[in-house]
């Protein structure tokens, strides 16, 4: 489709403005957080997050964005957003570091219960997998993750 360079430069402006709020409030001092209620996907999430980091964003402030800061925002830093004992034990393990392109969430922990990103949701009219072979999403082994430090 074609449209008229001004229109293109506009468009382009308005989206650099978008992916830059984030950076911008990191730099005022102004608390934040990242919501996902208008992704498709976990992916375009977690591709937006590396887009705002590759735009300047600190990966100490997206953290904050993702952990810290929510939870304070929503009323709940005394039992979330940081790890520490008597808190949540709700963490996101990712295979690699926060933004980089080919980082992806290797395992979720729900209250201390470990989930396998790459099996698939439950049935919850069922309470079984949609995967046959699966007896359980959760696993209790003790393998280490892949995440680079």
């Amino acid at each position: 489709m074609f449209e008229p360079q001004r229109l293109y430069d506009e468009r382009r402006r308005l989206w650099e403005e978008e992916v830059d709020n984030a950076k911008r409030l990191a730099e005022a001092g102004v608390p934040f957080a990242f919501a996902s209620y208008e992704m498709k996907s976990p992916k375009d999430f977690t591709a937006n997050l590396g887009l705002c980091i590759e735009h300047g964003l600190a990966p100490k402030a997206a953290l904050a964005g993702l952990t810290s800061n929510s939870a304070a925002i929503l009323g709940i830093a005394d039992q979330a957003g940081t790890i520490e004992a008597g808190r949540l034990a709700n963490l996101t393990i990712m295979t690699g570091p926060l933004g980089e392109k080919k980082s992806r969430v290797q395992w979720v922990l729900i209250e201390g219960k470990r989930y396998d990103a790459e099996q698939p949701p439950r049935d919850k009219k069922r309470g079984r997998d949609h995967d046959k072979d699966k007896d359980d999403r959760s696993t209790d082994e003790e393998d280490e993750p892949s995440v680079a430090t």
